[in-house]
């Protein structure tokens, strides 16, 4: 699959160049892009392949270990391997050796190994200690009695009317509009990490139980902070929230949690820092962390756990009352999904492909719409407009065009004939669209349509955009009938003799 190119570099490859840059900048933390690097090599994997000659072992190198289940040094390896596989020729990049010995150099001596005891891990050990894995999703189940989403915003739950203001100030002012409120973007907070396998600047997304809460107040400000422990079954770590004490009132030890957050040292100890949380119970799954959590834009005095939350509860409570107005067969023939999985993937999708086909469909009936609207538009304007019948003389118009310099193209003659059809007609009125390549005698047909027009002693206007453009269209009206005798001719007015015409043809640059 070839690539796509801005001139001779392909698109993935510059983008990659800066991805690695970045990512090197940051600390080799995984989030120099949306998503991670995981997600940039998904989406141009062929490109990837084919750059790698779909050479099996070179593949299996790309594949093989995701980037963010390596350690901070193979991290730093794997990027300076990329970096330079992609200054270079097409090569693959070097294997990542994240344990075990070097082979023996022909020739050379290789020191007898000092017995230090056993390993404190096997390689097999070593190769999966960043393992993560990927939580299961969890979708908004909309209710067997679904509202109506044409409601007011307020009937998602209790709210005070600051919340309803700020909702409104947002666009918001029905269930309907809080539907159609997507996301900006989406963080793919999904992969759970290890509390034993994390590190310092790096961001993870935790699992486990609450087994501590403490509140206390900090600095001369008296700054209350609020602590917890977070423990799993590798090990604990501490999070920490400044200035949210009701936390402290609402978290319960015991709970389950997932966070999400960057890891940092503080005092000597590795903490998470204002990390995203969800107490998660069976009727409750994360909003804010564990899943590809959407981003909203938001206004001052709204949050972004609140609008979450309103959104899920909205999916809930009204998604059941859209109607499909998409046909079955149309659906199946343009490869969309349904208006209610739309909405619910444009949300909360289980992963960025699915949101994208969420995308696609609300798009699709974006468009769709907008033609309607012109579709309909055109429609009442032939059906209520009355228009002017133009009772033209086909001799005058005969008359000019025989007396040309030049014969008229089929196509010419083609396109004046509906013109002059549409102009006898009256109603509806006349709308054309004239399409041509430069050159191509549009001016004539026009202006063939003014004398028609001025044969049934009517006033026409050729309008043009521009100064320019309206001078370059008086000097082409002004050659077409150099034919004929000009009894007046100024610098922005003359006059022609033409067949059939009681008066003389006048013609002024305004």
């Amino acid at each position: 699959m070839a690539a796509e190119r801005q001139g001779t570099v392909p698109v993935w490859r510059e983008a990659f160049h800066k991805i690695l840059a970045l990512e090197e900048h940051k600390g080799f933390a995984d989030n120099a892009v949306s998503g991670g690097i995981r997600r940039f090599i998904e989406r141009w994997e062929p490109e990837l392949r084919e750059y790698l000659g779909n050479d099996p072992s070179r593949v299996a190198q790309l594949v093989s270990t995701p980037y963010r289940q390596l350690a901070p040094p193979d991290r730093r390896r794997w990027v300076s391997d990329w970096r330079s596989a992609l200054s270079g020729e097409p090569q693959a990049p070097p294997p990542v050796t994240i344990s075990g010995p070097a082979p023996e150099a022909v020739g050379e001596r290789v020191p007898a190994p000092v017995d230090e005891g056993p390993a404190l891990f096997s390689s097999d050990d070593a190769i999966s200690h960043a393992a993560m894995r990927r939580r299961q999703h969890d979708a908004p189940v909309p209710v067997a009695n679904p509202g109506d989403p044409d409601e007011p915003v307020s009937a998602v739950r209790r709210m005070d009317g600051k919340t309803v203001q700020r909702l409104e100030s947002m666009g918001a002012r029905t269930v309907r509009d809080l539907l159609y409120m997507l996301p900006r973007r989406y963080d793919d907070r999904g992969e759970v990490t290890r509390i034993a396998d994390i590190y310092a600047g790096g961001v993870f997304t935790l699992e486990g139980e609450l087994v501590d809460i403490r509140s206390t107040n900090v600095g001369q400000r008296r700054l209350q902070l609020v602590e917890a422990t977070l423990r799993d079954a590798t090990g604990a770590i501490d999070m920490q929230w400044f200035g949210q004490a009701f936390l402290a009132r609402s978290l319960r030890q015991g709970s389950t949690m997932v966070v999400h957050g960057k890891a940092e040292v503080n005092r000597g100890r590795l903490t998470i820092q204002s990390p995203e949380y969800d107490v998660v119970t069976p009727t409750a799954p994360p909003l804010n962390s564990g899943r590809v959590t959407p981003v909203y834009r938001l206004t001052q005095g709204m949050t972004a756990r609140n609008l979450r939350s309103l959104t899920w509860r909205a999916i809930e409570r009204f998604l059941g009352g859209l109607e499909e107005p998409m046909p079955q067969d149309t659906l199946e023939r343009t490869r969309l999904i349904g208006l209610s999985r739309a909405i619910s993937d444009a949300h909360y999708p289980p992963d960025l492909t699915r949101a994208d086909q969420a995308r696609r469909r609300l798009a699709f009936d974006e468009i769709l719409a907008f033609q309607m609207a012109i579709l309909g538009r055109r429609r009442h304007r032939e059906m209520s407009a009355v228009g002017i019948p133009v009772q033209y003389s086909g001799a005058a118009v005969d008359g000019f065009l025989s007396q040309l310099p030049f014969t008229p193209t089929r196509a010419q003659i083609r396109c004046i004939g509906e013109i002059l059809g549409d102009m006898a007609r009256g109603t509806p009125p006349m709308s054309r669209l004239l399409q041509g390549e430069v050159g191509s005698g549009k001016t004539l047909v026009a202006l063939t349509a003014i004398l028609a027009a001025t044969s049934d002693n009517r006033q026409s206007a050729l309008m043009a955009p521009t100064e320019v453009l309206a001078e370059q269209h008086f000097i082409t009206v002004e050659r077409l009938l150099s034919a004929f005798e000009q009894p007046l001719k100024q610098a922005n007015v003359f006059s022609a003799y033409l067949p059939e015409l009681r008066r003389p043809f006048t013609v002024g640059l305004l």
